[in-house]
C-alpha cells in the first residue's frame, strides 16, 4: 500500500532506515564497493575539499653558482605558436573526457536509483537495462550544458569583451568605480545563474529520473509533469529543496574534513618522499631535476587515486541516504514510482 505524502523533514527517518537496510543488515563488502563505483561515477560523493597544488615556480628562492638550496633557473613564456597545439590538444581531451564521463553517469544515474530501491546495484545488468534511459538523459545533460555555457558567454563573455575593446583592463584606474560595480553585477548575476543550474540539476535527477525510470518517459516530458507538480505543491516541493540544502551542507562539511585529513595522509607523505628521492638522487641537494618532478608527479596521482577511492568508499552511505531521501519524499505522490518500491505482494495460493 502507497503510504500517505510527508514532508521533506518527516523524509529522513525512513531514507535513514533504508541505508541502515540496504547496507548494513546484513553488511556486504562487495555491495558497499559497487555503491562506492557508482557514487563516484554519478558524483554523489558530496566533493567537499580538493587537493592543493603546488607552485615550483619563481616563487622559490635560489642562489646563483650554488648547488645548495633550490635550483631556480630563469622561466619565460614559449611562443604562443609553440604553444598553441598543446593548449588545443588539451582542449579538446578535456572535452573528449568530460563527455564520456558525461554518458557514463547518465547511464550509472538510473543503476544507482535502481540499487538503491532493490538493495542489489547490479553495474552490468543495470548498464544493459537503463541504457536507452541513459542516452535520453545523456542528450538532455548536453543540451542543457550548451545552453548554460551561451548564458555564460551572453551574460558574462560579451561585457567583459565589450570592457576589453574598450581599454577598461589597460587603465582599470580611470574606471575603478565601473570595474567595482560591473564586477559586483557579474559575480552576483553569477551566482544566480549557478543556483539556478543547480536547482535544475536536482529536481532533474531527484524527480525526473524516477519518472523515466518507471514510465520510459523522455526528460522534456518529465519536466513538463513535475512543473505541474511543483505548481499544485509549491510548498511542499520548496521546503524538500531548503531542507535538502540543509542536509547538502552537513554531509559536505563531513566530506571536507574527511578529505582534509585524507590530503594529510596520503598526499603530504606522497610530496616528502617525492622530495627525499630527489634530495638523494641529487647527492644531497635539492634540484628539480627531470627525475624528481616524474617521481612528485607519480606520487600525487596515486595519492590522489588512493583518495579517491578511499572517499567514495566512505561517501556510500551520503550517495545512498540522498537517492532514498529524493524517492521516500517522491513516491508517495507519484503512483509508479510508489509501485516499485512497495509492489504488491502476489496473493497467496489457496489450497
Amino acid at each position: 500500500m502507497t503510504p500517505a505524502p510527508i514532508n521533506a523533514i518527516d523524509a529522513v527517518k525512513p531514507a535513514m532506515n533504508r541505508v541502515r537496510a540496504v547496507l548494513f543488515q546484513p553488511f556486504r563488502l562487495g555491495i558497499w564497493l559497487r555503491f562506492a563505483f557508482l557514487a563516484f561515477f554519478t558524483g554523489e560523493m558530496s566533493n567537499g575539499g580538493g587537493v592543493p597544488s603546488g607552485n615550483f615556480g619563481g616563487s622559490a628562492p635560489s642562489q646563483s653558482g650554488s648547488s645548495q638550496g633550490f635550483a631556480a633557473a630563469p622561466f619565460t613564456w614559449p611562443p604562443l605558436e609553440k604553444v598553441l597545439p598543446w593548449i588545443l590538444l588539451a582542449a579538446v581531451i578535456f572535452v573528449v573526457v568530460y563527455l564520456l564521463f558525461l554518458y557514463v553517469s547518465s547511464v550509472l544515474r538510473f543503476v544507482l536509483f535502481e540499487g538503491v530501491i532493490t538493495g542489489q546495484p547490479r553495474i552490468r545488468q543495470g548498464w544493459r537495462r537503463w541504457k536507452l534511459h541513459g542516452n535520453a538523459l545523456f542528450l538532455w545533460q548536453l543540451v542543457f550544458t550548451l545552453i548554460m555555457l551561451g548564458i555564460y558567454a551572453i551574460f558574462f563573455g560579451l561585457p567583459v569583451l565589450a570592457a576589453w575593446r574598450a581599454g577598461v583592463f589597460r587603465a582599470p584606474r580611470e574606471h575603478l568605480l565601473l570595474l567595482i560595480l560591473g564586477g559586483t553585477v557579474l559575480v552576483g548575476l553569477a551566482i544566480i545563474v549557478i543556483l539556478a543550474g543547480l536547482l535544475i540539476w536536482v529536481l532533474t535527477k531527484d524527480f525526473v529520473v524516477p519518472m523515466m525510470a518507471a514510465e520510459g518517459i523522455s526528460p522534456m516530458e518529465g519536466w513538463r509533469r513535475l512543473i505541474l507538480a511543483l505548481r499544485a505543491q509549491k510548498g511542499s516541493y520548496a521546503g524538500y529543496v531548503g531542507f535538502k540544502i540543509v542536509l547538502a551542507m552537513a554531509a559536505g562539511i563531513i566530506v571536507a574534513i574527511i578529505s582534509l585529513a585524507l590530503i594529510v595522509i596520503l598526499v603530504v607523505p606522497a610530496v616528502l618522499i617525492a622530495v627525499a628521492l630527489g634530495i638523494f638522487g641529487a647527492g644531497g641537494s635539492i634540484a628539480w631535476s627531470a627525475f624528481t618532478v616524474t617521481m612528485l608527479i607519480l606520487f600525487v596521482v596515486i595519492a590522489f587515486a588512493l583518495m579517491i577511492t578511499v572517499m567514495a568508499t566512505l561517501s556510500v552511505p551520503i550517495a545512498v541516504f540522498f537517492q532514498s531521501y529524493a524517492l521516500h519524499f517522491f513516491a508517495p505522490r507519484y503512483e509508479p514510482l510508489a509501485a516499485m518500491m512497495w509492489p504488491t505482494p502476489p496473493p497467496a495460493e489457496i489450497g
